[in-house]
């Protein structure tokens, strides 16, 4: 895949910094969970664009069957964000809408998938489990699962 997300470091001569790629890569470490949220624009970049620093193909490629990332995008490929996005902003309101009333649990990517971000915006869910994850300042709201297909 030639259209990954990079950073833009503006201090060293327009640098990139591949970002989605290294994100995926720890996806891959076993035990870990990585959320991405590119409230950004994803234009693509063409070769005068670049830099001299680009070393955009000198980067490992993702390995092994464990994957646990999912990435979430406020636009769609090669487009943009509207300047005073709330993706980021929403993205956490969202993950406490969806959370079990008695302790704040979301399992991911579950449900989550479903909410359409920003622009037209898009999640890319790379995954062999899902995750359970729990608010730490929550107020229980609810009677406690009686199951685990309640959570």
């Amino acid at each position: 895949m030639e259209n990954f997300t990079f950073a833009v470091v503006n201090e060293i001569k327009k640098a990139r910094f591949p970002l989605e790629k290294f994100l995926r890569v720890l996806g891959t470490t076993p035990g870990a969970y990585v959320l991405g949220v590119f409230d950004c624009c994803r234009e693509k970049f063409s070769a005068e664009m670049r830099g001299p620093n680009d070393k955009t193909n000198n980067f490992i490629d993702e390995i092994g069957n464990y994957r646990n990332t999912l990435l979430s995008f406020a636009c769609p490929p090669n487009s943009g964000v509207a300047a005073r996005s709330t993706v980021a902003v929403s993205y956490f309101e969202k993950l406490r809408e969806l959370a079990h009333p008695y302790d704040g649990s979301v399992i991911l990517p579950g449900h989550f998938l479903t909410w359409q971000l920003g622009d037209g915006g898009e999640h890319v869910p790379l995954y062999t489990h899902q995750l359970r994850l729990v608010h730490s300042d929550w107020e229980s709201k609810g009677p406690p699962p009686r199951t685990i297909a309640e959570l």
